[in-house]
């Protein structure tokens, strides 16, 4: 049981980071996807009449990462009158919730899904499946995701006993067009399961094999007598994305211990390759009460928390929700320190924030090795607490300049000319370490 998840690979995290994408943060959960999706098939009075919508799946595309449903047919007798033309499905941007679409046709040509959750006889996923040469393999985790032009697929795992009749484990994968019902099985680890397929390994099955991972190291008899370096992972997976895939994240906590982590494990959906990062912090559940707690006055709701490197510190970044489940604000929580948060009513806002929290605790130091010179002429320059915000001609980065860098600061105005050295991370917001007004 132990060795269900395969070989873990260690790493110490300050030594070596996982490549998190900064740049897709997905700022739409499952429950806001729903609602926003809602709307759009209510403005279609016709399909409003005769489909409900399905499960959303959190999918990637080639350049973002979305929510996709089916439309499914809200009772037998509607489906009997739509039965070869389920006319599409919804399409919610994950990173942008004014992407929202209700896709009926690609490229000219109209979607007629044949084969959903909902429908009836042998066009019910399951038992289609199921006819299809399966009669031997266990089926799970029956996900609509679409390939890389839009069509529609069902991605369904096969799962097989391992250790004697229990044990299970993922044995392959089966992908059948959800509009010509063309179905194909292969092996987990083939190399022609197609690569738009985001999902393969279960989140219950990689979960449960987590928790074998941790308890039963040093044996079964540990556990019930010193349970001597027993971990187990934090309530529930949420996502990360590496190279625009998502992956499987967990904080891992002492069996002990559920206000601090020991480090976290990222699993890839596809492969299940998995990694262990030590590194000691706070659990998701610890930040998110954090960031409730800035905003308490509002009885906001944090998001399920997603795993970043901001600034070269693990942090934590979650969405702020009103009762009616609407993304008011964005927080920033470090993951070492859960006291340091940070919130904006955008992201862009909120990370600033997060940087001069990090300043003023002392987390974020000068670093001079991979600083650049530069001279230029100001656009803009403001003023928020303790650091100012500055703004270059013909410079897309933004610079961010401590109040006590230099006295010249505070009179600098728009259109002066300055000399600034600045630490060339590979971040928009540029810290400067050196300033000089040349106007003066």
């Amino acid at each position: 049981y132990y060795n269900l998840i395969g070989d873990v690979k260690q790493y110490d995290y300050n030594k070596e980071k996982p490549n998190i994408s900064k740049d897709l943060i997905p700022v739409v959960d499952y429950d806001l996807a729903q609602k926003l999706g809602d709307k759009v098939l209510g403005k279609d009075i016709g399909l409003g009449s005769q489909f409900d919508i399905g499960e959303y799946y959190l999918i990637s595309t080639k350049d973002d990462l979305a929510w996709v449903a089916p439309l499914e047919p809200q009772n037998f007798f509607k489906w009997f009158q739509n039965r070869d033309s389920i006319p599409g499905y919804i399409y919610v941007s994950a990173t942008n919730p004014n992407d929202i679409r209700l896709v009926q046709d690609i490229n000219g040509k109209d979607i007629n899904i044949k084969y959903s959750d909902k429908s009836y006889f042998n066009r019910e996923i399951n038992r289609y499946a199921y006819l299809q040469n399966n009669f031997t393999k266990g089926m799970t985790d029956y996900s609509f995701e679409i390939d890389d032009e839009g069509n529609p697929y069902w991605v369904i795992t096969t799962y097989a006993p391992t250790i004697g009749f229990s044990g299970y484990d993922v044995s392959g994968v089966i992908v059948i067009n959800a509009q010509t019902g063309e179905s194909k099985y292969y092996d987990k680890d083939s190399k022609e399961i197609p690569t738009w397929v985001d999902r393969i390994y279960p989140r219950d099955f990689i979960y449960q094999q987590l928790k074998y991972y941790g308890a039963y190291k040093n044996g079964w008899l540990n556990t019930i007598t010193s349970q001597k370096e027993m971990i187990q992972p934090t309530d529930g997976l949420s996502y990360v994305f590496i190279d625009n895939k998502p992956y499987f994240y967990t904080g891992m906590t002492s069996i002990k211990s559920d206000e601090s982590t020991v480090g976290f494990i990222i699993t890839d959906i596809v492969s299940k390759k998995t990694d262990f990062y030590t590194l000691n912090g706070s659990t998701e559940t610890s930040a998110k009460s954090s960031a409730e707690g800035k905003v308490q006055q509002f009885n906001y709701t944090a998001s399920a928390p997603i795993l970043l490197d901001v600034y070269n510190t693990p942090t934590y970044f979650m969405t702020l929700k009103d009762k009616d489940g609407l993304v008011k604000q964005y927080a920033f929580v470090s993951v070492k320190n859960y006291n340091i948060v940070s919130i904006g009513d955008s992201i862009s806002s909120s990370k600033k924030n997060y940087y001069s929290a990090l300043k003023s605790n002392g987390v974020l130091k000068s670093d001079q090795s991979s600083s650049t010179s530069k001279k230029g002429v100001v656009e803009r320059i403001n003023k928020l607490d303790d650091l100012f915000y500055m703004k270059l001609k013909d410079d897309k980065n933004i610079y961010l300049l401590d109040k006590n860098l230099s006295k010249e600061i505070v009179l600098t105005q728009e259109n002066d000319n300055v000399s600034i050295k600045y630490n060339n991370n590979d971040d928009t917001y540029k810290e400067v370490l050196e300033f000089e007004n040349n106007s003066f």
